[in-house]
């Protein structure tokens, strides 16, 4: 779901979030509309693991896979 950007009344945050499992480890946060338009553009930005290695920028998804 890496790059996923859909607004908060989706119904999808209700079936597949999951805020109490244990083994997730995913990143939520709020966007504007500039954000969302310049991440449709540049991709999301990903930061660097603590090794150093990975970060950079992944595409912008809109629709569920």
């Amino acid at each position: 779901m890496n790059g996923l950007v859909l607004p908060k009344s989706d119904p999808w945050w209700d079936s597949f979030l999951k805020r109490n499992d244990p083994d997730c480890n995913c990143d939520i946060s709020a966007v504007t509309e500039e954000q969302l338009q310049r991440y449709k553009t540049e991709g999301v930005p990903v930061a660097p693991r603590l090794d150093g290695t990975g970060g950079g920028t992944i595409p912008v998804k809109t629709v569920v896979p």
